[in-house]
């Protein structure tokens, strides 16, 4: 969510429940980034599925290439 700062101070009691649903509101000032409200715990279990769901887009073995493990492409990118 993004937010003026004008509309931030009328809403600041929405923004406060977002952060604490674990939403981020991004208050802009001139239309630039300006500040951040971001939830203060994010629960282990989130951020778990989160990094599964990111994990699960990260491909590394391309079709037609060999069948590299992480070691070997750390290795192949220091060459």
């Amino acid at each position: 969510m993004s937010a003026t700062i004008a509309a931030a101070k009328v809403q600041l009691s929405q923004i406060v429940a977002d952060a604490e649903a674990g939403r981020e509101t991004i208050i802009t000032k001139r239309n630039r980034p300006a500040a951040k409200v971001v939830p203060l715990d994010r629960p282990t279990e989130k951020l778990f599925d989160e990094w599964s769901e990111r994990r699960k887009n990260i491909r590394l073995n391309r079709p037609g290439q060999k069948r590299l493990t992480i070691s070997q492409l750390i290795q192949e990118s220091r060459k």
